[in-house]
């Protein structure tokens, strides 16, 4: 131990400040690091406690703010956090924000405090993503002219600044902190930038020490287990002796109420965690461990003997990251139980302190469901083999069978379990996990029964109606809230009680839709798989507001089948030939936007209550027709004579280039409309009074757009007279509406209900005035009704439709 601790005085640091440290070393966040949180509004609590530290240290009377050792390793003048990651980003933004406040509040005091401090050479990286690296070089030099806003978002309008770096969690969490930062200065009596910089620039006020693992001839046990000062190196074992220290303090000699039988020698709450997290918790989590450990260990064996003195050592399985994982989901689902009066606005926020987890823990009914859980899970495992198999038993993903599984719709692995214990759940997949634990315990189930399966389908399509539409992307949205727990209880303790479900009538409110689960919960019970099909489709979710469920289920899932299988141009001409007028996303200068489906959008149809009722209608009648002729050719072409000949769905079923309608470029990128990428998007204002919407936004006039019509009429022009197609325009922009426009003639058509409205512009876009011959305006007259304002509206022949009959002007137009 001696000759360690020799090898540590000379392999350390002792009481550095960032800027000293900074000058001698270029700090690199290496690859294997986990993304900067430190600064992130979800950490607020901690991360504004960190920061008025700092600040308490910057004051005149300010006592040292001593930050513990920076582990890492040292390569080329490179070091490489290996601890102390988060520590390094705060101070480094820290110094970054006082550097330039003083420098736009006291330019004079700011060249004198910088003038030996060479920040623009010095350099800190983050390698963890591409868009963390860059953002960080970007920052570093960057020199704002103003600090009076949020930083965020004074950096964001930057020209630099790249809107890809929005799904960045390290830039994010950055942004958060500078905002914290500046938020905390400005709430200063005085601003006193100069004076805090130079108290941070020339003292040790803020300090932390430097231990370099790679030279520290360490063997792996004392390498995990200590550091000079004799500290226990991984957060597991600090977190564990506390918590047994809790657990003494808290419950004493009080017993756990639902003992394992073989551990029936360890009553006590304490006794029963300290055997326990040895044991059986440690084993629930091994095989992960494990698994992790040969990928590292193999990834980190191949690499060069150069890169290996960057990267730190694989060491043992270790079951810490695990455990640490599930410990703090169930945390949070307690958590948020326990406040049942919590306002949605702070759904996402979790008050996660040592005193907050301490308090809800002191709660026997809390310590109880952790170690309930804990022992589900043992059990689950001691049944089923692997809990791997017990969830492929009971979930699926895309591209299998159901055979009575359920569905998991945005999951990439049937285990939640693995998903939680390595933070990958989402919210969706924790309260779903929430449900199996809570059924679990109260059924005490642990392998797959038929029952498991019907609560568990139940659950997925609780939580899978609790969802939004929104039009920013026009895609439907998981709404589904760790705060809204307290509601959702009620329904899930409510399922958890039922004994029989051929006998319910009615489940308890606060978890979803419940009178459609009403609907189908007695197809479950004879393990109907046409329902199961039609509810673990993607375009469902197992919402079946479209399907008329007194129909023959045979026959509904057969048709959906076909209906799926048809081409996306056709799916909607389906519907649009069965009266369906698309699902509204309010309106816009052009009228009532209306969607009618499209490639991965479709369940923004079928999962829309609102307008269900009409599409279940449709969809019924298609159902009717499909079972006598199966074939959705042969419908729409009997459809196509069916329709009005002077509405929407004519159009929209006899016309290729309509139904796939898209801007001028786009069409023109394929011979056959039936291949174009369409959105089947549409701003409807009357029935001959439309635009198609090229994109999925909010604001979706932003830019190009076409008309259904004039594109038409366009392509049919594009096949037979291609020298013709080659002049004319039917591009619209923003809210100026697309038409049909020919600069040679100074000629502009517009669709309208009145028929193709023709103008004239006095002049053209060259600025030359140009006007039709006398003798074809004169036959004009003859073809067109004169109205006010110069407006010529095509006189309608019974024999043509709006195609033909633009189409046959235009002819005329150039034949002549």
């Amino acid at each position: 131990m001696e000759q360690n601790n020799q090898n540590i005085s000379a392999n350390e640091e002792v009481n550095s400040n960032f800027i000293t440290f900074f000058t001698r070393h270029k700090i690199e966040i290496p690859l294997i690091q986990r993304d900067y949180v430190q600064g992130s509004n979800l950490q607020s609590k901690k991360r504004n406690e960190f920061i008025d530290s700092l600040f308490e240290a910057l004051k005149d009377d300010g006592k040292p703010c001593e930050l513990d050792f920076i582990y890492g390793t040292e390569n080329n003048e490179v070091f490489l956090p290996l601890d102390g990651q988060q520590r390094l980003t705060t101070l480094f933004l820290l110094h970054w924000y006082l550097i330039n406040k003083c420098r736009l509040e006291n330019p004079n005091e700011y060249k004198r405090i910088m003038a030996e401090i060479k920040w623009d050479a010095c350099e800190f990286s983050y390698k963890t993503r591409r868009s963390s690296t860059v953002f960080t070089e970007k920052l570093r030099s960057y020199q704002p002219e103003k600090m009076n806003e949020a930083m965020s978002e004074e950096i964001k309008q930057q020209s630099w600044y790249s809107e890809s770096w929005d799904l960045d969690p390290t830039v994010n969490a950055m942004m958060d902190m500078l905002d914290a930062i500046g938020n905390k200065y400005n709430g200063l009596k005085m601003h006193v930038a100069a004076q805090m910089l130079e108290k941070m620039l020339s003292s040790k006020i803020i300090n932390f020490d430097k231990l370099d693992m790679g030279k520290f001839k360490l063997n792996d046990s004392l390498y995990v287990k200590m550091n000079a000062r004799g500290k226990q190196l991984t957060e597991f074992e600090n977190w564990k002796a506390k918590f047994i220290k809790f657990l003494e303090e808290v419950y004493a000699d009080s017993e756990f109420d639902y003992i394992d039988e073989k551990r029936n020698e360890f009553k006590t709450i304490k006794n029963y965690f300290t055997h326990s997290i040895e044991h059986e918790w440690t084993d629930l989590f091994w095989a992960y461990a494990v698994n992790d450990y040969i990928q590292r260990k193999s990834e980190y064996d191949v690499l060069p003997e150069e890169e290996k003195l960057k990267r730190p050592k694989v060491i043992n399985p270790l079951i810490d990251y695990y455990f640490l994982n599930f410990y703090h989901y169930i945390f949070s689902l307690q958590y948020f139980i326990s406040r049942k009066d919590g306002s949605e606005e702070e759904d996402s926020v979790i008050d996660d302190t040592e005193k907050t987890r301490m308090d809800l823990f002191s709660k026997n009914e809390n310590i109880s469901f952790l170690y309930q859980s804990l022992d589900t899970f043992v059990y689950i495992m001691k049944e089923n083999n692997t809990i791997g198999d017990f969830f492929d038993n009971l979930f699926y993903l895309e591209g299998q069978e159901t055979d009575g599984r359920i569905r998991l719709f945005s999951s990439k692995t049937t285990n939640l379990f693995e998903s939680c214990i390595t933070s990958k759940a989402s919210v969706d997949e924790q309260i779903l996990l929430y449900c199996l634990i809570v059924y679990c315990i109260k059924k005490k189930c642990y392998t797959i029964t038929d029952e498991l399966k019907i609560y568990m389908r139940i659950c997925r399509n609780l939580l899978e109606s609790i969802n939004q539409r929104l039009t920013k992307d026009m895609q439907i949205h998981s709404n589904v809230r760790l705060s809204q727990l307290p509601k959702y209880i009620a329904t899930i303790n409510n399922l958890c009680s039922i004994a029989d479900y051929s006998t319910v009538e009615k489940l308890n409110a606060g978890m979803g839709d419940t009178e459609a689960v009403i609907r189908v919960i007695k197809c479950y019970l004879v393990k109907d798989a046409d329902i199961y099909k039609l509810e673990d489709s993607g375009y469902t979710h197992g919402s079946l507001y479209a399907f008329d469920l007194s129909m023959n289920h045979n026959e509904l899932s057969e048709a959906f089948t076909a209906f799926k299988r048809a081409k996306d141009m056709n799916r909607a001409r389906i519907l649009v030939a069965y009266g369906y007028q698309g699902t509204n996303f309010g309106m816009c200068a052009h009228g009532k936007r209306r969607f009618f489906g499209y490639k991965d959008r479709w369940n923004v149809i079928f999962r829309y209550k609102s307008e269900s009722q009409v599409l279940k209608e449709a969809f019924s009648s298609f159902v009717s027709d499909f079972n006598k002729q199966k074939n959705i050719e042969t419908i729409l072409n009997t459809k196509k004579n069916t329709v009005n000949k002077d509405s929407f769905a004519y159009y929209f079923l006899n016309y290729d280039a309509f139904a796939n309608s898209a801007l001028s470029w786009t069409m023109d990128d394929k011979d056959d409309p039936k291949l174009v990428d369409a959105h089947h998007f549409f701003a409807i204002n009357t029935e001959h009074d439309i635009i198609t919407l090229p994109r999925f936004s909010s604001n979706p006039l932003l830019g190009y757009h076409t008309d259904p019509y004039a594109c038409s009429v366009a392509q049919k022009l594009k096949n037979a007279h291609p020298d013709i197609y080659a002049k004319m325009n039917y591009t619209g922009k923003d809210k100026n509406k697309a038409k049909i426009v020919f600069d040679d003639y100074n000629i502009e058509m517009s669709c309208t209900d009145n028929g193709w409205a023709i103008t004239f512009r006095s002049i053209s876009n060259d600025g030359k005035m140009r006007h039709l011959p006398i003798y074809m305006l004169r036959e004009l007259a003859g073809k067109c009704n004169h109205h006010k304002k110069n407006v010529h509206y095509i006189i309608k022949d019974a024999s043509c439709d709006y195609i033909e009959s633009a189409y046959n002007f235009i002819l005329w137009l150039f034949q002549k």
